[in-house]
């Protein structure tokens, strides 16, 4: 270095200091910003990793949920089915008569009389006046032999064949079958 270098004023000296200062406080500056990038960037991926996973647990939990609550369904089938949510009716029911019933139960044909209001009545009476514990032998349109109740049989004396019934009684005895 030249002697005269070392001649300078303090002025001279300040600038360059301070040039130099600002240059390095440029370059610190830079490489802060990029730090701050670098820091955000980490943050935004670790906020989204864990954003991801509560997704995740949250749909494990549902997953889970559901399934308990198959579950249940298949345990408690009757506790979801959805009758359960209407409202119980005031009226009284008229039951079938227990031939009605039993032919019901077969899959045989059932005569429109039994669900006509006639045949309702029938039914009503004769439940009440007979013990439900008593059978009768019967015989069947095949030649076959079994035990029936004895309201049944008694039921069956009284039956009029659905081509004799009225077109009012099949009008009134229509909604009940279905």
């Amino acid at each position: 270095m030249p002697i005269d270098d070392f001649n300078i004023t303090h002025e001279q000296a300040a600038q360059r200091l301070t040039n130099i200062w600002q240059a390095q406080n440029l370059i610190e500056r830079q490489e802060w910003d990029l730090q701050q990038e670098e820091d955000d960037e980490a943050n935004r991926q670790d906020q989204e990793r864990r954003q991801q996973q509560e997704e995740e647990r949250q749909r494990l939990l549902e997953e889970e949920q559901e399934l308990a609550r198959q579950e249940e369904w298949k345990k408690n089938r009757n506790k979801f089915l959805p009758y359960n949510k209407v409202p119980i009716s005031s009226a009284i029911l008229k039951l079938l008569s227990a031939l009605a019933i039993c032919k019901l139960k077969k899959g045989d044909y059932v005569e429109m009389h039994h669900f006509t209001n006639k045949g309702l009545a029938e039914a009503e009476a004769s439940s009440c006046s007979l013990n439900n514990d008593a059978f009768a032998l019967m015989k069947d349109n095949n030649g076959h032999h079994s035990f029936i109740p004895i309201t049944a049989a008694k039921a069956k004396e009284t039956i009029i064949p659905d081509k004799d019934l009225t077109w009012a009684e099949i009008d009134k005895a229509a909604p009940v079958y279905s």
